[in-house]
């Protein structure tokens, strides 16, 4: 049976947008215009790019539906075989938790010794012989075991899982009891306990036999393979696949035998028009002092042996599925502009696969590096030259109408690492202080965009543990909790915590066995305190200020005026009704994660009242993703607290936010991406932040052999940067800290920076003209050298 697959190539996606159309229109002439499509996508900016794209071929672009590869695949596993379950990722992860707890009880079995070493077992706790070990120190040592499991459970789930995406003939090879690493000495003792954890899950889960329902996804699409339901099954006639970088070897074999069924169209970015399948990728030694990036005797461009390596290997396994049957939709830089600029010229070479042009160029503002002193004055350089970008292209297009006008939606802000979270705070701010710059920002986690999982975090954060002062204010304080209380004063609650002496703990029964012998420092004992000063004035009222328990305990009553008795009323409401609540939370025992989520969602709803429709949006999101956790254990295993507010945490903060309308509604901000705009700005090219090193997983066994579509974090980062540099139609500025902030100590900008500078040094422009291409900021913004300029 043939395979049925289109593929299109092409080094801009926006010339990727007319065959998608084209492809929609017949897809709808022939299956109705109420047969949803299915387009596959890597991101959600590319899901964006894709629909105003389309809107703006067809006019139109409704009842498509977006998905990624993964989630597509287990849909369609679902239609097809609905008696098998395609396990997620949460799913997993919980599995593996239960099953850790269970491989610290098997003391015999030898393999899993660093298993039980790592997570420290009862018998090998600190102290657990000694007669003096409390049961503070106990419940700290459980807690701490409890993390790592959850820890070691997280990337066990995500290994597996990329494993059955990656080394099935490894997975396959720990189903027969065999091992592929025995001879590898470096992972053999990592292969052996983890064979073993798998097949424990594999038990736990029905060993994938015939009776089992809970399979991995490459599990399920061979059962498939194996039974006529997949031409049984209606199926959708046309899958498209639309800007995917990278696409897994499994996957590939997925839409291999998927492509016997269904029309797979692919929509990919190529850089290079010739086939660079062998394309050489290596370096000279780094200890060679003339030309360390061996860029003086090699023909290819030295982008795509730098950079190319996850691109290179894609487009060679999208030929091997289709054959090397494939549409051009190549568009040469060079042809469609009338500026034969340095950024346009390196991008036509390596279009053509060319080394560079045979005389130099002379240089120009096209690529730009900005060094600067802080991450601050990045964002205001930038802010800054965005305004002047603007304001040029208005005094241009006054005396040449033809001009294309440049809006705010054109110019892209990426940031480069992992960690954007800083650079979103500085943008969000700067560029509404310095010029009022629109800013969509499409890519912060929920976390950075509302407050309401902060104040989750200390809410679910108080059962069990030791109520601190300066924990507990901050959630008392916070602005979703102050908002049930209108015309509250917060500030006077602090005063109070402060002149009431309350540190720690809700009452003195937490103290038992310490050096306090008296009520002192607790919440209890404040509480006590203010309640007196409700009802008894001290010397006005005829007592001298103290109050005696008739257990001996002498309080000092905390007198305030008639004014702050409805402040006091709404502080002793708030913090008895949660110390209330927390104790019976950490009275229950263990649960099941489906009875936490229930509780904790009437825990949560009883405090947290957002007042604007976006935080009540996030807040429903919150409880939505708690509720999910809840349903991603069938079996109801019972666990205790701690371990279950692990899962809950880690749902929410991995819920995603985002402000402004990507790509129509001012700047966009967002991480590297190969979605095109006129000018590009990218943030966070310091050296040691990107490209991600090349760090060892020592958990990850994939690192034992490279296997072709294997793509490392480093790769990664490097061919985001080459799609980043093709994309970029105009201007692209490389921007990073000059400057160390404490000692100010110079620091040198990315590698990848200094590569491209390398290269255009190598075969474009002089060193003088190289030079010019960087330009250092002063450290402030009034500094009398722009006024110079």
């Amino acid at each position: 049976m043939p395979l049925h697959i289109d593929a299109h190539y092409s080094n801009r996606l926006e010339a990727l947008l007319p065959p998608l159309a084209a492809n929609l229109t017949r897809e709808r002439e022939a299956c109705g215009a109420f047969t949803p499509v299915r387009i596959v996508v890597p991101d959600q900016q590319m899901e964006t790019f894709v629909k105003l794209g389309l809107a703006d071929q067809a006019g139109i672009a409704a009842h498509h539906r977006y998905l990624f590869l993964s989630r597509l695949l287990a849909e369609l596993a679902a239609d097809i075989a609905p008696d098998l379950h395609v396990l997620t990722r949460e799913e997993l992860h919980v599995q593996i938790a239960h099953l850790l707890a269970d491989a610290t009880d098997r003391s015999d079995d030898v393999e899993l010794a660093p298993v039980r070493a790592y997570l420290g077992s009862a018998e090998g706790g600190p102290g657990a012989d000694d007669e003096g070990y409390d049961d503070a120190h106990d419940d700290a040592h459980d807690d701490a075991m409890l993390r790592r499991r959850f820890e070691l459970a997280g990337q066990l789930a995500t290994l597996f899982l990329e494993y059955g995406y990656a080394r099935t003939h490894m997975l396959d090879a720990w189903d027969r009891g065999d091992r592929v690493l025995a001879s590898t000495p470096a992972w053999a003792a990592t292969e052996a306990w983890q064979s073993t954890l798998w097949r424990m899950l594999r038990e736990r889960l029905g060993r994938g036999g015939p009776g089992s329902t809970r399979l991995f996804l490459h599990d399920v699409w061979r059962r498939i393979a194996a039974e006529p339901r997949l031409a049984e099954a209606a199926l959708p006639a046309h899958v498209h696949i639309f800007g995917l970088s990278y696409i897994g070897r499994e996957f590939q074999d997925i839409l291999s035998l998927l492509a016997h069924h269904v029309q797979i169209h692919v929509y990919a970015l190529n850089p290079c028009r010739e086939f660079w399948e062998d394309l050489r990728i290596g370096r000279k030694r780094l200890d060679e002092d003339e030309d360390p990036f061996g860029l003086a005797d090699v023909a290819d461009p030295a982008a795509l042996r730098l950079w190319g390596r996850p691109g290179r290997e894609n487009i060679r396994l999208l030929n091997e599925l289709s054959d090397c049957d494939f549409t051009e939709h190549f568009v040469d830089p060079l042809a469609v502009e009338e500026r034969p600029t340095l950024l346009r010229r390196l991008q036509h070479d390596v279009l053509e696969r060319r080394r560079g042009p045979e005389k130099r160029m002379e240089g120009d503002d096209s690529i730009r590096v900005l060094a600067c002193s802080d991450m601050r004055r990045e964002t205001e350089v930038v802010a800054n030259e965005i305004w002047e970008l603007i304001r040029r292209n208005e005094a241009e297009r006054r005396e040449d109408a033809r001009i294309a006008p440049l809006r705010f939606s054109d110019i892209g802000v990426f940031i480069a690492g992992s960690d954007p979270a800083s650079y979103i705070a500085h943008i969000s701010s700067t560029f509404e202080r310095v010029h009022h710059i629109p800013v969509s920002v499409s890519m912060p986690t929920l976390a950075s965009t509302s407050r309401v999982p902060e104040a989750l975090e200390l809410l679910l954060s108080l059962p069990g543990g030791n109520f601190t002062r300066s924990s507990f204010l901050r959630l008392l304080t916070h602005p979703v909790v102050t908002a049930r209380f209108p015309g509250a004063n917060p500030e006077r609650w602090k005063e109070w915590t402060e002149r009431l002496n309350i540190v720690f703990h809700e009452d003195a029964s937490s103290l038992r066995n310490t050096y306090i012998e008296k009520d002192l420092l607790t919440w209890d004992q404040g509480l006590r305190r203010l309640s007196l000063g409700g009802f008894m004035a001290g010397e006005h009222g005829g007592v001298d200020g103290v109050y005696r328990a008739p257990d001996g305990q002498a309080y000092l009553i905390e007198e305030y005026g008639e004014s702050d008795m409805d402040e006091a009323g709404r502080f002793l409401l708030l913090v008895r009704s949660l110390l209330a609540d927390c104790r019976e939370i950490s009275r229950r025992g263990d649960r099941t994660l489906n009875d936490w989520a229930a509780l904790l969602s009437r825990f949560v709803g009883a405090y947290l009242v957002p007042g604007e429709e976006d935080d009540r949006r996030a807040l429903q999101r919150c409880l939505a993703a708690m509720e999910s956790v809840g349903d991603s254990d069938p079996d109801d295993v019972a666990m205790p607290y701690s371990l279950a507010l692990q899962f809950f945490n880690d749902a929410v903060t991995g819920l995603s936010g985002g402000s402004g309308r990507f790509l129509t509604d001012g700047v966009t901000v967002a991480g590297l991406s190969a979605v095109p705009f006129r000018v590009a700005f990218v943030l966070g090219l310091d050296e040691g932040r990107f490209p991600d090193g090349d760090r060892t997983n020592p958990l990850d066994l994939r690192q034992a052999r490279r296997l072709a579509g294997d793509v490392s974090p480093r790769e990664r980062d490097k061919y985001r940067f080459l799609e980043t540099l093709l994309s970029t139609r105009e201007r692209l500025y490389l921007c990073h800290v000059c400057r160390n902030a404490q000692t100010g100590d110079p620091l040198e900008p990315s590698s990848l920076v200094r590569e491209l500078e390398f290269l255009l040094r190598a075969d474009y422009v002089e060193a003088d003209g190289c030079r010019a291409l960087t330009v250092k900021h002063p450290l402030r913004r009034y500094d009398e050298r722009y006024e110079a300029a």
